[in-house]
């Protein structure tokens, strides 16, 4: 059996969740599918080995007006060409552009959905500005005929926000890419001996600014801690929020790769995840993983993935953040039991795990569609 993916989010995405998510889909599928990832133009960093022998990098380095329409351009003609050779038995889009669907005919397609953020987050600054996501969405969703959700909440967020038919949503949780706490880390960066650790984007609903006010709490208590971001630079707004709550000197950036990120969580007093809303939140298992304990929220996918291993607090409350976060710090012992039970409850997720669930998925269509 064939799975045709298309190439909307390795066009446009160098690294993040949604395009590991499909690349370790893929590495993982069982030996009786086959796949095909037409490709002409790529800078993805997680595109699978077999795949990438197949595309050209195209200036990686360099943004300038109109690339990723270039891209987009010469993919779909990839994707066009593969798709008329029916040679597929079904099709998974990678993110929520519609014009895959005149080329598959009836084919049967999955739908994965990661989160609800553009819904629930519609008003804000942040995607007010884009109402077509929502709207695709919205209709794949409904032609789909299969949803794969990738937490019991981004379900219930489905049903509730969509009304889609409870049936036809499979949750398939997620994995994560770091091995476990007991393999070597590399020691490549120099780290303040005690820091907290705040990983990816901070803008909006992240929550870095109220972390922030609960950072200078805590700062206060105890000059040696020190906060490490990555992701995005500071912006000149949290730079100013810092200077005025008197922690900037304390704050430090970094860009990194997954080696060093695997040094940072291992090395870091905790991890904070102060996000009002995730869909899944693979941090949570990269941090169990690399033997941090996690002080995050207690809203959305967080309960559901962290489970009793995390030290949970109200996102919108700054000294419910600052409770949580000292527990951790004032108490090894309850630290490192923290760690313990994070190593458990990581154990629960694997891309293995999530790959052998949509496979069966798509066994389930393909068998469907013979019989029809």
């Amino acid at each position: 059996m064939m799975v045709l993916y298309d190439n909307q989010i390795f066009t446009w995405q160098k690294f993040g969740g949604i395009s590991r998510y499909f690349s370790e889909l893929i590495q993982n599928l069982d030996q009786d599918f086959t796949h095909k990832l037409p490709l002409n133009l790529s800078n993805n960093q997680y595109i699978p080995y077999e795949d990438s022998l197949r595309y050209c990098t195209f200036f990686p380095q360099t943004d300038f007006r109109g690339k990723i329409r270039i891209m987009k351009m010469m993919n779909n003609i990839a994707f066009f060409n593969a798709a008329k050779k029916k040679e597929y038995n079904v099709v998974h889009p990678t993110y929520y552009d519609t014009s895959f669907l005149k080329h598959i005919g009836n084919t049967p397609f999955v739908l994965t959905v990661h989160d609800m953020i553009h819904e629930k987050y519609a008003h804000t600054d942040l995607f007010k500005n884009d109402s077509t996501t929502s709207k695709n969405k919205r209709f794949l969703c409904e032609k789909a005929s299969k949803i794969i959700a990738v937490s019991q909440n981004t379900k219930k967020d489905l049903i509730d926000i969509f009304q889609v038919d409870p049936c036809k949503i499979e949750v398939t949780h997620l994995g994560q890419s770091f091995e476990n706490r007991n393999n070597k880390i590399m020691h490549e960066l120099h780290l303040p001996d005690r820091y907290i650790l705040f990983t990816g984007q901070r803008d909006g609903y992240k929550n870095f600014s109220r972390f922030a006010e609960a950072f200078a709490v805590l700062h206060a208590r105890d000059k040696d801690l020190h906060l490490i971001c990555t992701g995005p630079l500071l912006s000149e707004t949290e730079t100013v929020l810092l200077r005025k709550l008197h922690v900037l000197d304390s704050v430090q950036h970094l860009f990194v790769n997954d080696q060093q990120m695997k040094e940072l969580y291992s090395k870091a007093a905790l991890f904070v995840f102060p996000s009002e809303y995730e869909g899944f939140g693979i941090p949570v298992l990269e941090s169990f993983a690399c033997g941090c304990p996690i002080a995050l929220s207690d809203a959305s996918s967080f309960p559901e993935v962290a489970g009793s291993a995390g030290v949970f607090f109200d996102p919108k409350n700054v000294d419910s953040m600052v409770d949580a976060v000292s527990r951790i710090l004032n108490s090894e012992k309850y630290r490192t039991e923290k760690i313990e039970e994070g190593y458990l409850q990581m154990q629960k997720f694997s891309w293995k795990k999530m790959a052998e669930e949509t496979c069966a998925i798509y066994r389930g269509l393909c068998y469907k569609s013979l019989y029809e």
